[in-house]
Parts: structure tokens; C-alpha cells; sequence
């Protein structure tokens, strides 16, 4: 988990822009109460 927030971070500052602020999440997208086959679904799908 820590290369990913280092990968987010060197973005961030690549692009100039907070990605750990503005970047999407399961909230943000909807489907924050998806588990397991059900959310396997929504990826493969949409």
C-alpha cells in the first residue's frame, strides 16, 4: 500500500495536482457498497 500512495504522490507533483484529494473513490464513483461478485461484475461490465 505505501507504493501506491508513493506512485500517487510523484503524480501529484508531476502534475501539479493533489490526486489524494481530487482522485476518484469507491464513494465517489458509487459503489462503495459493491463486495466480492457483485463488484467483480460492475468492473467487468460496467
Amino acid at each position: 500500500m505505501l507504493h501506491n500512495i508513493a506512485l500517487i504522490r510523484l503524480g501529484s507533483l508531476v502534475c501539479r495536482t493533489d490526486f489524494l484529494k481530487s482522485g476518484r473513490s469507491l464513494d465517489k464513483l458509487g459503489i462503495e457498497k459493491l463486495a466480492g461478485a457483485a463488484l467483480l461484475k460492475y468492473l467487468k461490465r460496467g
